[in-house]
């Protein structure tokens, strides 16, 4: 992963260096760089591959999206890097050689949409009534992160962190909390076997 951010930063750094926008502004360095699109245009270098067509396609519902570039030989190439709500993965596609034509893509194709929270507030639901649990010796315990506030104005600080759910009140093994919102736990890390 490293090295693909390294590869990343080192072509852009090179597209910057090769366009001579080093020290200018992010509006200088957009001029700059549709100015040189304007000119590989105008020079027949129009290898664009856009999507086919389609009326009544909705755009693509995403929780990210950026545009990348990469140097093919001595062009740099403009390709939308996209996860789909839901999804775990992300994907590349909708590229071009201009960089007008990818951001056009990203209008037209996409929309960024806001993730829903995985935090339940407890004015909603509370967990379930646990089972007996052989992680805890049997006892009827399920752990759950929360979010306790301390306090009673709106500025005072909120912590999220683990917690027990026995079924009546969420505690940290020694005292009751005051838990505005709870979720489950995500799943475990796991190696990568190669």
């Amino acid at each position: 992963m490293k090295i693909i951010i390294f590869i990343i930063i080192a072509c852009t750094l090179f597209v910057a260096w090769s366009l001579c926008i080093v020290g200018a502004s992010a509006d200088e360095q957009l001029e700059m760089i549709y100015a040189k699109d304007l000119e590989r245009k105008e020079n027949g270098m129009n290898n664009t591959y856009a999507p086919t067509e389609n009326k009544e396609q909705e755009k693509i519902k995403v929780e990210s999206i950026d545009t990348i570039v990469t140097m093919h030989g001595d062009k740099p190439y403009y390709e939308n890097k996209y996860r789909e709500v839901g999804d775990k993965c992300y994907h590349i596609g909708y590229s071009s050689y201009y960089l007008d034509v990818a951001l056009e893509y990203r209008k037209k194709y996409f929309e960024v949409v806001e993730r829903e929270s995985d935090w339940i507030p407890c004015s909603e639901r509370i967990p379930e009534e646990p089972k007996e649990n052989p992680v805890f010796d049997g006892k009827c315990l399920e752990v759950y992160l929360v979010t306790t506030k301390y306090g009673s104005s709106d500025q005072d600080k909120v912590y999220p962190f683990r917690a027990f759910w026995n079924g009546i009140n969420f505690t940290d093994g020694c005292r009751i909390l005051d838990v505005i919102a709870w979720m489950s736990l995500p799943e475990p890390y796991k190696e990568k076997t190669e």
